[in-house]
């Protein structure tokens, strides 16, 4: 287990360690890393179809998240919905740019770590790594905007 929130030095600790996870820890995150260690035939389906769920903790640190929320609802929601399969490698680069340096002024830390493994995706062409950053992201705003709606 790592408390690091810089992409960079996970990156790093990949090539030291089989597996690890980040703070705050959610059971979805621990249970998928050991699954990868410990074999059992239905694990895996199951985690796949889990909802990424953000601890209460994540929302501790945010600083104006009504500001974050508008900026959320306004600027970045449609950039990360599921429909647009479409992944131009230039205008993702450049809306995870914004978004990081939104979540940073925030002190959104866990936005912050999925926007730089975003980032991290699109450096390296990784699909299957964007696409899931992608998919994270919208589950991130959309709790944010859940727990911060105003009605």
């Amino acid at each position: 287990m790592t408390a690091t929130n810089s992409f960079a030095e996970l990156e790093e600790l990949k090539g030291l360690f089989d597996g690890f996870i980040i703070k705050p820890v959610s059971l979805l995150r621990l249970f998928s890393e050991a699954g990868r260690f410990l074999k059992h035939a239905a694990a895996p389906e199951i985690l796949r179809d889990t909802e990424f769920k953000l601890p209460p903790e994540a929302f501790e640190q945010l600083s104006n998240p009504w500001k974050l929320c508008e900026i959320v609802a306004k600027e970045f929601m449609s950039g990360f919905m599921h429909s647009d399969n479409a992944i131009l490698i230039d205008e993702m680069a450049d809306l995870a740019e914004r978004v990081r340096h939104a979540s940073i002024a925030h002190s959104f830390n866990i936005l912050t770590l999925e926007v730089e493994a975003l980032i991290g995706g699109l450096q390296n062409y990784d699909i299957t790594a964007i696409k899931q950053s992608r998919s994270r992201i919208n589950q991130i705003f959309t709790q944010l905007l859940k727990v911060y709606s105003r009605r």
